[in-house]
């Protein structure tokens, strides 16, 4: 795309070129007979049309220039931000991670549509401009070139100045917003502590420091942007007096002097677009640094593309595994018909062993293994495939309901099985009378169902293709009599691996396994002696 830009960057000079030289001849003509001047209209109307069609495709080339880039850009954060760990440091909120999608990558954007694409097709034309008028006449191209180069060479003077004040304005804009969003955070003790006064007050002067800012940034700007402004003026003058030394020479016909001002007009305007990209490459450096500190932040964890071993019997696998790095190492296996239960005390969160072996954060020691491949390095296939999760922390999306139940499944997957499913669960009345899922609308939460039906969408998200590891994370809280009888009847059955930390009786009684989880590590106890009531144990720690 970059190469058909220079292309047509190519034939809008030689348009320029063309039109520089009927525009001369034209006036001679009018200059000899007025009425012959007219037969060359319609070449002209032609030739203007030729340079509107050209800078039409010259902007579109590089805004679609700017948009792949930011495409991309967006693909990578978006990819990063997906495989980040659940827990871990504290997340920023979700305003600043969105904010390079829009904010920052906005600046990015237009340094490569408006500063690298057309500042590049600018600097081609220019050179083209330049070689013509040496052609015409070395000594006005040494002229126009100095002019042009002292013009370009202040606005890269300007640049640092101009840096300063933008890298400023921003400092005090994201602070301004910080103080807002925390104020606004934080509302009750403002109003209730008779602040509100005081606040406005604090962020009055801080927008008032950032307007400051931002004035004297306009400033630098302005200054570049009269430069450019100012370009054409001197220009006209420059060639003026230069054409008509030549013309008294004999170098220069005085008629070439209308065609050689139509390209100065051409040069001013290639002038003022490396000027605007000059401009435009300090917001995008700072974006860039504070988009390259986001990416850098968050480890890519990479696809474990080990060959696993096909044969292996344990569905999954822990060697030396500990939460902690000061506790123990836990080894065991699980192998196909194993429902485990996950037991911790008050201070001891089992779910943090669910999301380890759903490969969402690192252990921190020994290894843990789905199939004979590390559940950190999981490929989205395999996800898909091997792994069933239901827990508060898997919410469901925004969107249709199908597009919940069927998330991890091919189109046209888990068609047969999807309505035995949502009948055990209780979800019958969100069946069509085709046995398929209605097409509800669910909003962030999915605020449109009561909470049995939440849990048990999240239930059958998990369960439809029948995962080797089904993994259930205090996921049948909410669920009522009749729903817990089905999905027991479906963990009873199982033909895989299920682990869970229960929270009713009823699923708790099919496990035949016991992981308990403690500051010193992970141990396998008797099942029947140690399954009790996790809100029973927690109640028994606080006492």
């Amino acid at each position: 795309m970059f190469a058909l830009l220079m292309l047509v960057s190519l034939i809008q000079l030689a348009i320029a070129v063309a039109v520089a030289g009927l525009v001369g001849e034209l006036f001679r003509q009018l200059l000899e007979d007025a009425s012959v001047g007219q037969a060359h209209l319609p070449l002209l109307g032609g030739a203007i049309l030729a340079t509107v069609l050209a800078e039409f495709a010259r902007r579109r080339l590089t805004e679609a220039l700017g948009l792949d880039y930011a495409l991309s850009v967006r693909m990578v954060l978006l990819e990063r931000l997906l495989r980040r760990t659940v827990r871990g440091p504290k997340p920023r909120s979700r305003g600043s991670q969105l904010l390079p999608f829009v904010g920052d990558l906005t600046a990015l954007r237009m340094w490569w549509a408006d500063g690298i694409a057309r500042g590049s097709s600018a600097a081609l034309i220019a050179t083209g401009i330049l070689g013509w008028l040496f052609f015409k006449n070395i000594t006005l191209g040494w002229w126009v070139l100095a002019w042009s180069g002292a013009t370009l060479a202040l606005m890269v003077a300007i640049a640092r100045p101009y840096h300063r004040a933008t890298s400023r304005q921003r400092r005090l804009r994201g602070s301004m917003t910080a103080l807002i969003s925390d104020r606004v955070a934080a509302a009750h003790s403002v109003m209730g502590m008779g602040g509100m006064r005081r606040e406005l007050n604090r962020t009055e002067k801080r927008i008032g420091r950032m307007n400051a800012a931002s004035m004297k940034r306009a400033t630098w700007s302005g200054s570049m942007r009269g430069l450019a402004a100012a370009f054409p003026l001197a220009g006209f003058f420059i060639l003026l007096q230069l054409a008509a030394s030549g013309s008294r020479a004999g170098a220069i016909a005085p008629y070439e002097i209308a065609g050689l001002l139509t390209l100065m007009g051409i040069l001013a305007g290639s002038v003022a677009d490396i000027g605007r990209a000059i401009e435009l490459a300090i917001p995008a450096r700072i974006s860039g640094r504070r988009l390259h500190g986001r990416l850098s932040e968050i480890e890519p964890v990479m696809p474990d593309n080990a060959t696993g071993k096909a044969a292996t019997k344990a569905i999954l696998q822990l060697d030396a595994f500990a939460l902690s790095p000061k506790a123990s190492g836990f080894s065991a296996k699980a192998r196909k018909g194993d429902i485990i239960a996950l037991e911790g005390g008050p201070d001891d969160d089992p779910g943090r062993m669910i999301e380890a072996i759903a490969g969402l954060q690192p252990p921190a020691q020994g290894e843990l293994t789905v199939s004979g491949r590390q559940a950190i390095g999981l490929g989205q296939r395999q996800r898909r495939q091997w792994l069933g999760i239901a827990a508060a922390w898997t919410p469901i999306l925004q969107g249709k309901l199908p597009e919940n139940l069927f998330y991890r499944m091919r189109r046209g997957a888990g068609l047969d099985e999807i309505e035995p499913l949502m009948r055990k669960l209780g979800l019958a009345h969100l069946c069509g009378q085709d046995g398929q899922p209605i097409a509800l609308s669910l909003r962030e939460e999915g605020s449109k169902l009561s909470p049995q039906d939440l849990a048990a969408v999240r239930l059958v998200r998990a369960l439809i293709g029948s995962p080797r590891l089904l993994l259930l994370d205090r996921a049948t809280h909410d669920l009522t009599e009749a729903q817990l009888r089905g999905l027991a009847e479906i963990i009873a059955g199982w033909r895989g691996v299920v682990v869970m930390v229960a929270d009713s009786p009823e699923i708790r009684a099919l496990c035949n396994r016991c992981w308990r989880i403690a500051d010193t590590g992970i141990v396998e106890v008797e099942s029947s002696a140690s399954v009790t009531p996790l809100h029973a144990s927690m109640d028994a720690g606080r006492d």
